[in-house]
């Protein structure tokens, strides 16, 4: 490659991270925090700033806490601490506001397009630049993605953390391909483990892809077993600590969480999520973008030929590759849960087998080059990149009863009042979102008058939701006045809103 060849590279890959950045940006940049599962990630982090090795979710709770409801607990386990840990750290360094509490995810989804670019020019030299500048550009504008990114859709910024340490493990190990040095293998390890700290088992895809890059030679079995050993040592190193610090300190929280969040949802198709074995097979359009019968054929061709490129040379870069990409189809299609977001980890591996299916297809002509990505560009990537530039992520998807704008003001004025504050009839599954704009315990029901005057009793300031309007809330509040509850009680005046089902999270 010439200087001038070098140089085009270059600003190619620039403009690919900054396009990947500002969509990022924009699809994090709005005042709005999902229920599912955002809210519950974000409050969870802000407590950590609190405790950093507690993680809470009803932090000062009122109530014994059901530490068998993911929802409603206490201690919380349900996710591993690394994505939590970013957006504590993010927190404290920027505030509360919530674009600040995505920007470890903006960063990471920008860093791993840059990672995939190295890895593409890494594994496969004699191909140039152009496998993993597509690459690059098929992740940049990946929809999955960037849903995740807003938070708009579960399990946003842990999938994101997720994905980053698995394709920063790769191209460690692909780095330490070849060596029988233990350092660059532990290092590669190091980042598999944190990969486990973000999700736990999907993570395992990092440790399946790497494993044709242990032997150089079939025959070197010794070394084989070496690397394995320090790639295993490093892998474990960060996550068993983790676990056996939580098996000691929350034995009970702990065994729950591990068997509702391996077994039952393997065997058990929780939550209502259940789908056919063909689910994920359905939704590659909705995951990649663009027009339907376009991105179908790319992925289908492209596979294909990466399909026959390995078994007419048993090249096992392509094996790195071809694991990477189906493992997470093959083993969730097979799981009784199937979330829609369970194919993240597929992704860079996905989009790396595109980019060099592509130049595989193009050959050495010049002409059939610039055809091909011509097409490529025109029936893919530009409809891709208008989706995304069109994309609302500001429209507050799953919120059915509150005017946004209204709760948030509230809660955040709320926030500013001192000492043990609980707050009752907040609707809508929004007790997270208050708990985290208001610094307090809130409860979905509505106790009697006697029993919020007992609880302020006890010590608590207590408040209670009053949508607007609400023809009856004028007789309840009569009836505060006579029972002397007045001075004890306040009231957040917060105004209704009505459901927006028009916006589909998964497909916006």
């Amino acid at each position: 490659m010439n200087t001038t060849q070098r140089r085009l590279a270059a600003a190619a890959l620039a403009l690919i991270l900054l396009s990947a950045f500002a969509l990022r940006w924009r699809a994090a940049d709005h005042r709005y925090i999902s229920q599912w599962d955002e809210a519950y990630h974000a409050l969870v982090a802000k407590n950590l700033l609190l405790h950093p090795f507690t993680p809470t979710l009803y932090d000062n709770p009122l109530r014994a806490a059901d530490f068998k409801d993911w929802s409603e607990s206490s201690i919380w386990l349900h996710k591993p601490p690394v994505p939590l840990w970013l957006m504590a750290a993010a927190m404290k360094t920027g505030g509360e506001e919530e674009i600040i509490f995505r920007l470890p995810s903006v960063l990471l989804g920008t860093l791993t397009a840059w990672l995939l670019f190295r890895i593409a020019a890494r594994l496969f030299p004699e191909e140039g630049v152009l496998p993993g500048l597509l690459a690059g550009l098929f992740f940049a504008l990946n929809p999955l993605m960037l849903r995740l990114t807003s938070g708009t859709i579960p399990t946003d910024h842990v999938d994101i953390s997720l994905v980053f340490f698995i394709t920063l493990a790769v191209f460690l190990a692909i780095r330490a391909h070849g060596s029988s040095r233990p350092v660059p293998w532990i290092t590669a390890g190091l980042a598999m483990g944190v990969a486990f700290l973000c999700k736990s088992w999907p993570a395992l895809v990092a440790l399946l892809a790497v494993l044709p890059l242990l032997a150089a030679d079939h025959r070197q079995i010794r070394p084989m077993f070496s690397r394995a050993a320090y790639l295993l040592g490093g892998f474990l190193a960060l996550p068993v600590p983790w676990h056996l610090y939580c098996y000691f300190r929350w034995p009970k929280e702990y065994a729950w969480e591990m068997s509702y969040n391996f077994w039952t949802h393997l065997t058990t198709a929780v939550e209502g999520h259940d789908q056919p074995i063909g689910y994920y097979l359905g939704l590659i359009p909705t995951h990649f973008g663009g027009i339907a019968a376009a991105t179908y054929l790319l992925v289908v061709a492209g596979c294909l030929g990466c399909l026959w490129r390995f078994f007419t040379t048993k090249d096992k870069r392509l094996a790195v590759l071809m694991i990477w990409a189906f493992s997470p189809y093959l083993v969730f299609s097979f799981t009784q849960t199937k979330m829609y977001s369970y194919m993240a980890p597929a992704v860079p591996g996905m989009t790396l087998l595109l980019g060099l299916a592509l130049v595989q297809f193009m050959g050495p002509g010049a002409l059939r080059r610039t055809v091909l990505i011509s097409l490529v560009f025109a029936l893919h990537f530009v409809p891709l990149a208008w989706q995304r530039t069109q994309a609302n992520y500001e429209v507050p998807t799953w919120n059915h009863a509150y005017d946004y704008v209204s709760f948030r003001e509230n809660f955040r004025n709320l926030q500013r009042e001192k000492g043990n504050k609980v707050v009752f009839n907040v609707a809508d599954r929004k007790q997270p979102q208050a708990m985290f704009y208001g610094g307090c315990t809130a409860y979905a029901d509505l106790p009697s008058v006697r029993e919020l005057i007992a609880v302020a009793d006890q010590g608590w300031r207590v408040f209670v939701v009053v949508p607007e309007p609400d023809p009856g809330a004028g007789a309840w509040m009569e009836e505060v006045a006579r029972q002397g509850g007045l001075r004890k009680i306040g009231f957040l005046h917060i105004r209704t809103g009505a459901a927006k089902p028009q916006n589909d999270p998964y497909r916006n």
